[in-house]
């Protein structure tokens, strides 16, 4: 296994998460200014609704990292090739065909979610969305390879340049062509994804020709078994985000979908931030179980140590500078922003302190727990909204997603701490009990300090004031932790092209 490999996978996913997040943040605040929030609810909810069709991918690209990473532990590159083809000439016909046939049932969902004032609006930029979305999946299957022979940094450059082109048509087309600017836009950055990553690995794997035009029945076999639990999952999924989006606008409005897709856009990014060093973590648990199984557990342990040191005072602090954030970003303190973050926020933490657990048993292969974590959160998801929404209006809808995200999350890590005879103590990692209070009892402090006094200071002076109060408090503990020692020696490693230990 190339150490430095993986350590270079996981920095430069720490980079593109990082400038994704700094094009979101500029991408939104400029589209708040030209179309409005009202508009940038439809556009989510035209996208949610086209994601739908995302049940006729039949789970290829999920497949396409593990049995690529297999193929090439073995030393099977050509078998590699013909997974890759296999997958994106499958996707790319199922998925057509059922875009096809379903666009006018797509165009009447789209009619009866959308206000009838802004359905114009929405009907424009619905072939566009349809038309990135066959893009992004054919795309993704190239991006997946890129993540099974261990070239994560690759995906995340090509994904960082698609952001960027991405951000530039928006401040190009959507001035003077409005929505239609937008999905435009869009399928401009699918475009560039497909190109760029079909370019990329076609530099990595031999045997690859100009366009994917081999089919392998063998290869199609193989992965439809694996394949089918990432469908299931994809199933579940879809009674999660559009679901939600759907029942915001009926319990709320476009504009509370607008600020729901802001607030939940935001976590992600931090969210992808934490998670995307341990998604490396899929064909290196799938290359360690065709070497040596026995060092699956100690492997999860530590991914999880560090995702717990990095996850519990990045989050506390995303915890302080919400008010900010929406001052900075929306131009004022938003009420439905700042709540729905708030919510949000504690789903998606339990959701990223688990991740390890969801990735090892991708790596693995054994997708049963989690695809029993995406059926749990689905169906909650609807069920728990719909209940909620119809007694608390929208904040019930959010409410019962952050329900469903913890609920659903606790599956695979129960799970595998049972199979691994991992104690649950574990779970809050004894090391970092010291600093996971210290971040509670300053994140807790510092709201209130922030709430009592943002009626007679600024906002963004209070908050530099608590940020720097809870850096104080919580950096020495984790300038201890012996995480820092850990990451600091993996990141010189990476530098250096050296791991401790070993070889150059």
């Amino acid at each position: 296994m190339d150490k430095p490999n993986v350590f270079r996978n996981a920095i430069m996913a720490t980079i593109q998460v990082t400038v994704a997040g700094l094009v979101m943040l500029a991408m939104y605040r400029f589209l708040l200014g030209t179309i409005g929030i009202d508009k940038i609810g439809v556009w989510s909810l035209v996208l949610a609704t086209t994601s739908m069709t995302r049940i006729s991918e039949l789970g290829f690209s999920g497949s396409v990292v593990k049995f690529a990473a297999k193929h090439l532990a073995l030393q099977e590159e050509k078998q590699a090739a013909e997974v890759i083809e296999t997958a994106a000439i499958s996707v790319a016909v199922i998925l057509g065909f059922f875009l096809s046939g379903l666009y006018p049932a797509l165009a009447f969902l789209v009619g009866n979610l959308v206000p009838a004032n802004l359905l114009a609006d929405a009907l424009v930029v619905l072939p566009y969305a349809v038309v990135s979305l066959w893009l992004l999946v054919i795309a993704s299957v190239f991006l997946a390879g890129l993540d099974g022979i261990q070239r994560a940094d690759l995906r995340g450059l090509i994904i960082v340049l698609g952001q960027l082109v991405y951000l530039c048509m928006v401040y190009w087309l959507v001035p003077t062509n409005d929505m239609k600017g937008l999905g435009i836009s869009h399928m401009a950055q699918a475009a560039f994804g497909l190109v760029a990553a079909w370019v990329a690995l076609r530099g990595k794997i031999s045997g690859l020709g100009p366009f994917p035009c081999r089919w392998s029945s063998t290869a199609f076999r193989e992965m439809f078994g694996y394949a089918i639990n990432f469908q299931i999952n994809g199933i579940a999924q879809l009674l999660f985000e559009p679901t939600t989006k759907a029942l915001l606008s009926r319990f709320g409005g476009v504009s509370w979908v607008g600020y729901y897709e802001m607030a939940n856009r935001m976590i992600m990014q931090v969210r992808s931030l934490l998670v995307a060093a341990n998604q490396v973590a899929v064909p290196v648990v799938a290359y360690l179980l065709e070497k040596d199984s026995s060092r699956v557990s100690a492997a999860y342990k530590r991914c999880y140590e560090v995702m717990w040191y990095l996850s519990v005072p990045v989050y506390s602090l995303l915890l302080l500078f919400i008010p900010t954030i929406s001052d900075l970003w929306i131009g004022r303190y938003e009420t439905l922003f700042v709540s729905f973050s708030f919510i949000l926020l504690a789903g998606w933490f339990f959701n990223t302190v688990t991740a390890p657990a969801y990735f090892s048993y991708a790596g693995i292969g054994r997708l049963r727990w989690n695809t029993m974590a995406h059926l749990l959160m689905g169906t909650l998801n609807v069920l728990l909204g719909y209940l909620l929404g119809t007694l608390m209006n929208g904040f019930g809808v959010v409410i019962a997603t952050a329900c469903a995200l913890v609920a659903g999350s606790i599956i695979p890590i129960a799970a595998f701490h049972r199979e691994y005879k991992i104690s649950l103590r574990d779970l809050l990692p004894k090391e970092s009990r010291t600093m996971t209070f210290a971040c509670l009892a300053a994140s807790t402090g510092g709201l209130l300090v922030f709430y009592r006094m943002r009626e007679t200071a600024s906002s963004t002076a209070v908050s530099l004031v608590v940020a720097a109060t809870f850096l104080l408090a919580v950096g020495p503990l984790m300038w201890q932790h012996k995480m820092r020692s850990f990451l600091t020696a993996g990141i010189w490693a990476f530098c250096m092209r050296k791991v401790p230990g070993g070889s150059n």
